[in-house]
């Protein structure tokens, strides 16, 4: 790359190389969580998140984050070979040049790494918190400011059991977590899993939404089959009911059913969005850090789906604090992101490794406002649950 004069460095008055980075560093903790998590093809007990710390000249230190759920089989990325990629080949790309050239950075790591989004994502977390840092401002306000202070939150149902998440969901309205759930599908046949939303639904009925996510296991016939007795038994919203490369799969159940549909692993690429805003084929975008490789992109994502009158949700992967807060800067600046959020890391974790976890209250979590993405490690925490 050649080189250039960092506007960041500019605006700041820091000397030319101030953000120049100097090293970056790559741990593997594993934390624990309030209790076991259902996923459709996946059960975890604990959590694992890969940290990435990068180093300037200047002394500023950025904070990123990599997670998975619950392992490869949604994307094929694990935390392991995240750490092995970012060490091996994104690190050295951008190892000497300015962390403020976050674009340029991303066209780097893309000479040198097909795909990876997940590892650059957790790269591009910690270049937005070193650039926030250096203009002691929030990464939102480097978004344009901010449009909500808090996202509402969708609660995943994952025990597996229709009675449990019952159980779990009274205490989250009591509690005032959340009463919008989201029931994670596709570990049992069709049959059992619509007996179970059914009964959730129908339990909860007349104080809280229940929404259903297919993790893409089920295939179009199968939809055809199973949605009525979905929608008749109160389900509101069926994320990702056919596999990703459905998009017309997708269209065609949106108009012969009347239900909302979300796209998640439908929508991955701005080509994704683009597509999807062309066809009309569903009513919500879920936008994710991990999977799009980084905050610019969900951005983007987010601007197809205002453009085209779609709107925007905040997915998870069950992130820390660290990647939560990340993911909360887009929707704190991004207007069509109207349809919450299921940011829920902060409470669905037993322990956190930050000094200052994510403020959770009356069904919302709220956009830090310290600078970057306003998150600092508690050491001791984070040796603590480092893997050896």
């Amino acid at each position: 790359m050649n080189e250039m004069v960092s506007p960041i460095v500019a605006t700041t008055n820091l000397a030319k190389d101030a953000l120049r980075i100097r090293a970056v560093k790559t741990t593997i903790v594993d934390l624990p969580i309030r209790r076991a998590h259902q996923f459709a093809k996946a059960k975890i007990s604990s959590q694992a998140f890969l940290i990435v710390e990068i180093e300037t000249e200047s002394g500023i230190t950025g904070l990123g984050e990599g997670a998975t759920p619950g392992g490869p089989w949604w994307s094929g990325d694990s935390i392991e070979t995240m750490k092995v990629m970012i060490d091996t080949y994104l690190a050295p790309a951008i190892v000497g040049q300015s962390a403020g050239d976050v674009t340029a950075l991303h066209g780097l790591m893309n000479k040198v790494a097909f795909a990876n989004y997940f590892a650059k994502a957790a790269v591009d977390i910690a270049l937005w918190d070193i650039v926030g840092k250096a203009l002691n401002a929030p990464v939102h306000a480097l978004f344009g400011g901010m449009v909500r202070d808090s996202s509402e939150i969708s609660w995943a149902l994952a025990t597996g059991e229709a009675d449990t998440d019952i159980a779990e969901a009274e205490d989250m309205i009591a509690r005032k977590a959340a009463k919008v759930f989201k029931l994670k599908g596709g570990a049992k046949p069709p049959q059992a899993d619509v007996e179970r939303a059914v009964k959730v639904a129908k339990a909860l009925a007349g104080r809280a939404e229940v929404r259903i996510d297919l993790n893409q296991v089920w295939d179009e016939t199968t939809a055809n089959r199973w949605i009525p007795a979905l929608i008749d038994g109160g389900i509101s919203l069926l994320e990702q009911p056919v596999q990703g490369w459905n998009f017309d799969g997708l269209k065609r159940i949106r108009e012969r059913f009347g239900i909302k549909v979300m796209a998640d692993e439908s929508v991955c690429t701005l080509q994704d969005a683009m597509r999807l805003a062309g066809s009309a084929a569903v009513d919500v975008f879920a936008y994710k850090v991990m999977k799009s490789g980084g905050l610019t992109a969900c951005r983007q994502i987010a601007g197809i789906a205002e453009a085209a009158g779609i709107a925007s949700y905040g997915g998870t992967f069950l992130e820390s604090s660290i990647g939560t807060s990340a993911g909360l800067q887009v929707a704190a600046a991004e207007r069509s992101v109207t349809f919450g959020s299921e940011f829920i890391g902060g409470i669905w974790l037993a322990d956190e490794i930050v000094t200052e976890p994510l403020v959770y209250r009356d069904f919302h979590v709220f956009v830090p406002t310290r600078p970057g993405i306003g998150m600092t490690l508690d050491r001791d925490k984070f040796e603590h649950y480092r893997r050896k």
